[in-house]
């Protein structure tokens, strides 16, 4: 869970509430009270650094301000544009759109605006930023109170009180609408507190044309018979939450920094020389986290590497322990290669000898063949390739007769083709002096 302070500043006293936050449960487990000039002591000396602080600003003004319809990203610029024309200075706002009026026949938004001056804000804001404090939310008391408030969905009075004052605002849908702050008689709800409420109220129904459903009262029930004036509103009395954890402290007592803890929205009241700062700073201690963990991880990386090293290392040391010879090794290698490569020249001719067609097998397959009315006079072969003989034959016609001689030839012919591996066979006979050649090729199958 994380740890978080909660810091509510007012005119004559300071209240510190420590807390512990998990998602939107949050438990009070201290609260302590100091006198203002020992806040500075108290933030150097402190060791939570996360710190939300609200308080009750002295240069506070509400205003209502018209300006056209625009875009969110231009509406602070407009409604700052406004303020600088009803009061000189610098101004930090807090702005809530309330709903749209015509004025002169035009159609504007309306703005409820809460503004105090920057140099008030930046010197509270620089109160902490000296004690090396994260400043998590800067709020003006009434929306420290809005944060734990309740969302309805018709408007309603707020009422809660601090040391010297008692402050009411309206909201609607979750936004102030309007806020009054009247002096306070004592704690409690007095028969002045209860005209002021009834005030408000016609205030609300005759300016604003609001009708509040009732009045929620943050404070202790009074006593009954205690105040003779009827509201004209029913008065709720607002206790906390169960997502807040407070049995250690009294709630009321410590009321408004409680509150600045609630899960509830509200804009922070942060100058914009505020903001760019903590924008730049939150850069800067996110870049370091990432450059710190990045280092960490190579750090880590290198470790094993060298880890992974040394064991290779003494992996080869042993080798080269065990192969102290190896020069020998290599030497014995290198002679018996050159030996082998003498002996590869026979091998490669016998081979290539081995590898091409036997002209003595061919002679069994031939000396089979008995031709009638021819008379083979030569017989010759020669080597194409290490696969490939080719063969020529060459005689004479011994019969007179030409058909007879000429189907002896094509028997030949046909007799040659059909002993396996030979191929491509042709017969030629020449009739001038009874001649005739065939030649072929032939190619021994493998066995």
């Amino acid at each position: 869970m994380a740890k978080t302070l909660s810091i509510n500043i007012e005119e004559n006293t300071v209240k510190v509430v420590y807390a512990s936050t998990s998602g939107r449960r949050v438990t009070v487990t201290d609260a302590i009270t100091l006198p203002p000039e020992k806040l500075d002591d108290f933030l150097k000396d402190e060791k939570t650094r996360d710190v939300v602080v609200s308080a009750q600003f002295k240069t506070a003004f509400y205003d209502t301000v018209h300006i056209p319809p625009v875009k969110k990203n231009f509406e602070k610029t407009l409604i700052m544009a406004e303020l600088q024309k009803r009061h000189q200075g610098r101004f930090t706002p807090v702005f809530f759109q309330t709903g749209q009026k015509t004025l002169e026949g035009k159609r504007l938004n309306e703005y409820f605006v809460y503004y105090v001056e920057t140099s008030e804000v930046d010197e509270l804001t620089q109160l902490f930023v000296a004690s090396r404090k994260r400043l998590k939310a800067l709020y003006p008391n009434m929306l420290a109170v809005l944060k734990l408030l309740p969302r309805r969905e018709t408007p309603y009075l707020c009422l809660f009180e601090t040391a010297a004052n008692k402050t009411f605002f309206l909201i609607d849908s979750g936004q102030v609408t309007f806020t009054r702050v009247v002096q306070s008689l004592g704690a409690g709800l007095s028969d002045y507190d209860m005209q002021n409420i009834n005030m408000t109220v016609s205030h609300c129904r005759q300016t604003l044309r609001t009708e509040p459903e009732c009045l929620l009262y943050l404070g202790d029930r009074p006593k009954e018979g205690s105040t003779r004036v009827e509201p004209l509103v029913p008065v709720e009395f607002f206790g906390p939450p169960p997502s807040l954890d407070v049995r250690k402290i009294d709630f009321l007592s410590f009321l408004v920094p409680i509150c600045a803890l609630g899960p509830g929205k509200a804009e922070s009241l942060f100058s914009e020389d505020f903001r760019q700062y903590r924008l730049w700073s939150d850069y800067t201690r996110y870049g370091t986290r990432t450059f710190a963990l990045g280092s960490a991880a190579l750090a880590i990386a290198l470790a094993l590497n060298l880890v992974q090293y040394q064991s290779l290392n003494h992996e080869l040391q042993a080798y080269r322990a065990s192969n102290r010879n190896l020069t020998q090794v290599m030497r014995d290698y290198e002679d018996n290669v050159s030996v082998l490569a003498e002996k590869k020249k026979a091998v490669d001719f016998v081979n290539r000898m081995n590898a091409r067609p036997s002209p003595g097998r061919l002679m069994i397959h031939l000396d089979s063949i008995h031709p009638q009315d021819l008379d083979i006079r030569s017989f010759s072969t020669t080597a194409e390739d290490d696969k490939t003989l080719s063969l020529r034959m060459s005689g004479v016609l011994t019969t007179e007769r030409l058909l007879e001689a000429q189907q002896e030839v094509n028997r030949m012919a046909e007799t040659l083709a059909g002993i396996p591996g030979i191929v491509d066979v042709q017969s030629e006979m020449t009739l001038s002096d009874r001649s005739f050649q065939i030649s072929g090729r032939y190619t021994e199958e493998a066995p």
